[in-house]
């Protein structure tokens, strides 16, 4: 047989070709072996993290849904309770944005004090945590609605220029301000100078954004915490324009 294959050249290549291809089907068993558990553990994690994130939002609306139908209730305890619940998820940075605006209402709308405390209290933590994540979007936002439940009150001697009170109250609605109106005080009662005046401390950062509004206007005020006789639970500024 060996003489035979030394003497037949062509039919020795032929078997080398062959034996050569069956080891190249062997490695390619292999390494498909190694690589199609590989590809499938891939695509198979992909998958999961499609479900998973798919999940999440349906989660997210359902919760909107939810916080949004138990806000509006009429019932005041359903209120509180969406609202503690609403606090408990601004802690952990689980909040949704959607509604910042909506606990921004609640905290202008709602005629118990307690419950607009608690409002105020998770736009305030909203913002915290968006700003340690370095969630710009979700802190402008949060911030935005900060805004819009804080009361700003005007309140302007006889004497002090009309023209600048209207456009300071014009101002600082268009930065998204909350202002009941302007409220002419008496010189008895007014303080000796312009003052931006706030009494809860979380309520500082506004007193003072309003104060550099003031200034950009040609108004310098003294920005004053004020301690009441009785707790302000609500976010509130007061303004005393003075000539």
């Amino acid at each position: 047989m060996v003489r035979y294959l030394k003497y037949c050249p062509k039919k020795n290549k032929r078997m080398e070709t062959r034996s050569k291809f069956g080891q190249g089907l062997e490695i390619i068993a292999k390494i498909c072996t190694i690589l199609i558990p590989v590809v499938l553990f891939y695509w198979g994690n992909r998958y999961q993290e499609a479900n998973a994130a798919e999940t999440k939002i349906q989660q997210n609306y359902d919760r909107v849904a939810n916080l949004l139908k138990s806000l509006s209730s009429k019932d005041t305890l359903e209120r509180k309770l969406a609202l503690k619940f609403s606090e408990t998820l601004s802690k952990t940075g689980d909040f949704p944005p959607d509604l910042f605006l909506v606990i921004a209402e609640v905290s202008l709308a709602d005629t118990d004090p307690s419950v607009a405390s608690v409002a105020n209290n998770i736009l305030q933590n909203a913002a915290l945590n968006a700003a340690k994540d370095q969630d710009k979007e979700v802190e402008k936002s949060a911030k935005a609605a900060i805004k819009a439940s804080t009361r700003v009150y005007l309140q302007a001697t006889p004497d002090f220029d009309k023209k600048s009170t209207i456009k300071l109250r014009n101002t600082l609605e268009s930065k998204g301000f909350s202002l009941p109106g302007i409220e002419t005080v008496s010189q008895k009662i007014s303080p000796e100078n312009t003052e931006v005046r706030y009494f809860n401390e979380k309520d500082k950062p506004i007193a003072d954004i309003i104060s550099k509004v003031m200034k950009q206007q040609g108004l310098e005020a003294n920005v004053k915490k004020i301690n009441p006789e009785k707790p302000i639970n609500r976010s509130q500024v007061e303004v005393w324009l003075k000539k």
